[in-house]
């Protein structure tokens, strides 16, 4: 009755308007209770469907060394001070990164450009 006549509350509220008459032992389990049987609440507040996981890659689900399968890509670029004896040269670097397909560990490797030759080695 108190959840109705109030315009549908929240627990705490019908908690605090019930305790200022009555005092009732154990009211915030009951109040709970009674405000999840509520339709007009229910329908008030629905809740966002969830999205399903897509299904992971074979690679994933397999257990195998770390690094068996990974996964590349570069970042940058970055500019890269090289320390020479008197003069601080500024070059262009990029940052190859290594992640494992089944523990999904990453390692990171520094790339003078974005060549193949520079990749393979």
């Amino acid at each position: 009755y108190v959840h109705r006549s109030n315009c549908h509350p929240g627990p705490n509220t019908v908690q605090n308007i019930l305790q200022q008459s009555f005092w009732i032992i154990s009211v915030r389990g009951v109040i709970r209770r009674r405000l999840h049987r509520c339709i007009p609440c229910f329908r008030a507040s629905p809740r966002s469907p969830q999205p399903f996981m897509g299904n992971l890659p074979r690679a994933r689900l397999d257990h195998v060394k770390a690094f068996n399968k990974t996964g590349v890509d570069f970042a940058g670029p970055f500019n890269v001070k090289a320390a020479l004896i008197r003069k601080l040269r500024v070059t262009k670097a990029y940052l190859c990164v290594f992640v494992c397909m089944s523990t999904t560990a990453v390692h990171l490797e520094l790339a003078s450009d974005l060549s193949t030759p520079t990749f393979m080695a």
